[in-house]
């Protein structure tokens, strides 16, 4: 495509002549509508990729008969305005679904019996765009919200391989990606990649696509790494991820919003995410009251907008930025994975343990040592607290891994969080405790904190850093754990 081709080409040129990475221009995606003015203010603020596609029920609406005009106009679009588009498909039209599935179907594929017309429609949908779209993304979230079940990957593992062979068949210079794996609603999204090479499909996708969500912080960097060291295993190194979605909602404040895209950006240019060749924010305009535009639903911007816009899209001083001297972190210790053995922490309430992880039938992190709390017969509630030295006013923040697994009928019942006490107190219901949200990671690591957004300010040389539980259900086998804490004070971490 002439257009994009010369797009490439400037970028690349930009970004040449030094020995740094391999420029990555299609990091500056967004999720945007196609209208003209949508267009106009994506192309504005630097994008470069789009995020377009069609469901397979809306083209195909009566059996046998195709409607593209939306979607060629959506491709029409991106060649006016010069992005890259990553065409989603998905979906499965009603008529080739059991009656009991037709109320979603964006959360089912095709019958077997009907997997020749579904072929037919990945094959046309290729050639039809060759030479305008070259990467498609098979399925969004077919690991969480957008499958009728989440985590279902022997089902999706059949209809990957047909769309793959029928799409390649179309276009055999497209590059196909498994469908956008949700980050929010199941984070061991890296786990379902792994059953999905266990299932035969390893030689059946060309890039993995993924939303890593996460609360109160930048992008899920660590599940990134977790999937790409799953790429390596395999012996697929070279394969990249899309992030074909990430971003905030309301929630978390705008400032927040902005602080996290500009965090985020920075994560995304630099050589520790060079796995990753295309990213978008998720949205550039709002689509409900979640707010997750980086402009309103009249393209009237807010701070997340004007980030991503003057944040620099050439590769040179992207470079400079990464080679600058990183702030000094003040905080001692830096970090606390409790291989050690000892125990520096205070226990209060029902407390938390060092127990190897075997002992309690979780699968590490990394190591094998966890602070753990266990239900045997009663609720428990809790956790622990350590003194970490610091500069007096100099912002902090705390990460750690968490893990809570529901058992039994005690569903959303077992809750972690991290609490920073500025003046160094020890009471965890103390006024002067600034606490993170609560969250449960259903059966998987997640990260949990405090001070990524408003930011904790030290009052003197010593802060205090509680982890917190709660099991309010009762049941038997409700378990919370933490590891790797990590702690930054930073000028950094200043807003």
């Amino acid at each position: 495509m002439r257009v994009l081709s010369s797009l490439i080409l400037t970028l690349l040129a930009v970004g040449g002549g030094f020995a740094g990475q391999t420029p990555r221009p299609y990091v500056f995606g967004l999720n945007i509508g196609m209208s003209d003015r949508e267009c106009q203010m994506a192309k504005a603020a630097g994008c470069t990729s789009v995020r377009i596609g069609c469901g397979w029920d809306l083209v195909e609406k009566e059996p046998g008969i195709y409607d593209f005009s939306d979607p060629d106009r959506d491709v029409a679009q991106c060649i006016k305005y010069g992005f890259e588009p990553f065409f989603l498909v998905v979906a499965t039209p009603k008529f080739y679904l059991k009656p009991e599935m037709r109320d979603k179907p964006w959360g089912w594929p095709a019958l077997p019996e009907y997997y020749p017309q579904a072929a037919k429609f990945y094959r046309t949908l290729a050639a039809r765009y060759k030479g305008k779209v070259r990467y498609f993304e098979f399925w969004n979230e077919e690991n969480g919200y957008s499958w009728h079940a989440i985590n279902k990957p022997e089902e999706y593992a059949p209809i990957l391989k047909v769309a793959y062979k029928a799409l390649k068949e179309g276009n055999p210079d497209c590059v196909v990606a498994i469908g956008g794996l949700d980050g929010a609603g199941w984070k061991g999204y890296y786990h379902y990649l792994e059953r999905l090479y266990e299932l035969g499909c390893g030689e059946y996708f060309d890039a993995v696509a993924v939303h890593p969500y996460r609360a109160d912080g930048p992008i899920d960097v660590y599940g990134l790494k977790k999937i790409h060291q799953v790429l390596v295993d395999h012996g697929h190194g070279d394969r990249k991820i899309w992030i074909t979605e990430y971003g905030w909602s309301k929630e978390y404040g705008h400032e927040n919003k902005a602080k996290w895209l500009k965090e985020s950006l920075d994560l995304l240019t630099s050589p520790e995410l060079d796995f990753v060749f295309q990213a978008s924010v998720h949205t550039l305009c709002d689509f409900d009251d979640a707010e997750y535009g980086l402009c309103d639903r009249n393209l009237n911007p807010r701070p997340g907008y004007y980030v991503f816009k003057n944040y620099p899209k050439d590769w040179r001083e992207i470079e400079k930025r990464h080679a600058a001297p990183k702030p000094k972190n003040f905080a001692v210790p830096a970090e606390d994975d409790f291989e050690s053995g000892s125990i520096r922490w205070t226990r209060y309430g029902d407390g938390l343990r060092l127990r190897s992880a075997n002992d309690v039938g979780i699968k590490p992190e990394t190591g094998t040592r966890l602070l753990v709390a266990a239900t045997t017969d009663h609720p428990l509630s809790g956790g622990a607290y350590r003194f970490v030295e610091t500069e007096p006013g100099v912002p902090i923040y705390v990460e750690a891994r968490g893990y809570t697994d529901q058992r039994g009928d005690s569903a959303r019942n077992s809750r972690i969080r991290v609490g920073i006490d500025s003046t160094g107190g020890t009471d965890p219901a103390g006024n002067t405790v600034v606490w993170g949200r609560w969250i449960d990671t259903s059966g998987e690591w997640d990260s949990v904190g405090v001070g990524r957004g408003d930011p904790v300010i030290p009052k003197g040389r010593r802060v205090t850093v509680f982890l917190e539980y709660v099991h309010s259900g009762g049941a038997v086998g409700q378990i919370s754990a933490f590891d790797n804490v990590r702690f930054v004070a930073s000028e950094h971490c200043r807003p």
